[in-house]
């Protein structure tokens, strides 16, 4: 999908994104020209993928899955959405059908440091990290991440 642009329109739904979002707070109710405006335009977001983290943080509080996790990160780390951030990182801690190389990588990617943690901890060999840096999706964790993975390493020899 493309990104576009999405109008808020209800004064309501301003306040509510504001409780969970520094972005929106300061957008709606600092000093910027959007305070003042009765809709707001959000660019370079998809509609489908706004709405979902609506339902997230709504009273309705959809629950986050493998359908959803990855646009929800995105977005929560987009407006600081702290709680998306939270609920996101405790699926992926629960979660078995995520692949642990690609949490990693969001652990590093989006700073979830308790997820990063929980995936190095489950190592239990040398062989298992030296299996999973022969991966091509290896290159994408940041030097701290394989800094941690080293450690876990030598800690198994």
């Amino acid at each position: 999908m493309d990104s576009g642009t999405i109008n808020l329109t209800n004064s309501e739904k301003f306040q509510y994104l504001a409780l969970f979002s520094p972005v929106f707070r300061a957008m709606f109710f600092s000093d910027f020209a959007e305070r003042d405006k009765e809709e707001i335009v959000i660019e370079d977001v998809i509609l489908e993928e706004f709405v979902e983290l609506l339902n997230v943080i709504y009273p309705t509080h959809k629950p986050v899955s493998n359908a959803n996790i990855e646009q929800l990160l995105e977005l929560g780390n987009k407006f600081h959405v702290d709680y998306i951030m939270d609920e996101c990182e405790c699926f992926l801690m629960r979660s078995d059908d995520v692949e642990t190389l690609t949490k990693l990588i969001w652990a590093d990617q989006y700073r979830l440091t308790n997820l990063q943690d929980a995936c190095i901890r489950k190592f239990k060999s040398a062989q298992e990290i030296k299996a999973l840096s022969q991966s091509d999706k290896y290159k994408k964790l940041g030097d701290t991440t394989k800094l941690a993975l080293l450690r876990r390493m030598l800690k198994l020899i």
